[in-house]
């Protein structure tokens, strides 16, 4: 079913002229999906919206859910946070635990791009992506990742030669 029907309101809540009928929201015991897919979702990312409210209630009525998008989240984070609250909200409970997260990825992605860069990201260049992961792992997500990988540290350092 295509997202739009729902932004009309008689169909998502049941009100309007339906003759009673109700709503997808209102079906009690509400239906059961195997498998949902959810085409073009970043329209779904916004909280409030009719959109937003009809995926939740498949998330929680669907044994798996595969959301599918070719245009980039760039609007911000919250963004982001949003779609993956409603596929997994236990592993991603709050703003606070997403951003958590995501910390060390600013980290990694310097070290990443000096090491693609290599010799032309500067003299120290090994030194610098070295820094950057152990900047990563001093975040409280990269600290419990390089707990279970005691190995990490020294990668960069590999990769240059």
């Amino acid at each position: 079913m295509h997202y739009e029907l729902f932004r009309m309101e008689q169909y998502l809540a049941g009100s309007g002229d339906r003759g009673g009928r109700r709503g997808f929201l209102e079906l009690e015991p509400p239906p059961r999906f195997d498998l949902v897919i959810a085409d073009e979702a970043h329209h779904l990312r916004t909280p409030g919206t009719s959109s937003h409210q009809l995926i939740e209630r498949l998330c929680l009525t669907s044994e798996a859910v595969l959301m599918l998008s070719a245009t980039p989240v760039q609007v911000s984070q919250d963004n982001l946070y949003a779609l993956l609250h409603l596929l997994r909200p236990e592993l991603f409970q709050d703003r606070e635990v997403f951003r958590e997260i995501l910390e060390p990825n600013r980290y990694l992605t310097t070290a990443s791009r000096t090491l693609r860069a290599g010799p032309a990201a500067g003299e120290d260049w090994i030194q610098t992506a070295a820094n950057c992961v152990e900047e990563a792992g001093g975040t409280l997500v990269g600290w419990q990742g390089a707990a279970r990988r005691p190995a990490l540290p020294g990668r960069a350092e590999q990769a240059g030669g």
